[in-house]
């Protein structure tokens, strides 16, 4: 993914747009990750029955499923602080793009995977650069596009790189300073 990026921001450079590999929106990839998945559990809690939401809270693994329970029953109260942390965001992608006209970020860490179909969903393994790691951390990259998007900011098209032999799409790059986030790879992290 990184080399693919790297050519795609040298050939831009190339043709004489001015790219910055140091370039960063003022927030961690980390944040903003915790920050999206937690809006988007919440936002698909809306079909879930309230006594399934009960009991979702009081899941206390540490574990990809039992994550994902708590954020489908967050309360009002842990959604407006996520909410508030989305607008920081927000402000902050408006004062990157004060200086920046562009920014690219891959959609996925890897090539098309091959789908494990278990339930639940949160339960899910996907394997990333030869390492298993949570299916939903599959959506740590759309983060940054996704969670603080406001119609001005909101990224306007995904462009492929590059494309396997196969049919499936090899690699993507939302088209929205080259290469942010290069320290992340693979798989995310999860500090709980």
């Amino acid at each position: 993914m990184r080399s693919l990026l790297e050519k795609t921001a040298n050939a831009l450079a190339g043709e004489g747009v001015r790219v910055d590999h140091e370039a960063r929106p003022n927030f961690s990839l980390e944040k903003v990750a915790d920050t999206f998945m937690a809006l988007l559990q919440s936002a698909l809690a809306g079909g879930v029955s309230r006594a399934t939401i009960e009991h979702y809270a009081a899941a206390t693994e540490d574990t990809p499923v039992a994550r994902t329970k708590r954020l489908f029953a967050m309360r009002h109260r842990e959604w407006l602080s996520y909410n508030e942390r989305r607008l920081q965001m927000r402000k902050k992608w408006e004062a990157f793009f004060t200086r920046w006209d562009a920014i690219l970020l891959p959609v996925m860490p890897c090539a098309a995977i091959l789908h494990d179909h278990s339930e639940p969903l949160a339960g899910r393994i996907a394997w990333v650069g030869g390492e298993q790691c949570p299916y939903w951390d599959l959506i740590t990259w759309m983060a940054p596009a996704r969670v603080a998007t406001s119609p001005q900011f909101a990224p306007r098209s995904a462009v492929q790189l590059s494309r396997a032999s196969s049919v499936r799409p090899n690699w993507a790059a939302r088209a929205f300073a080259s290469a942010a986030f290069p320290q992340r790879r693979g798989c995310r992290r999860h500090s709980r």
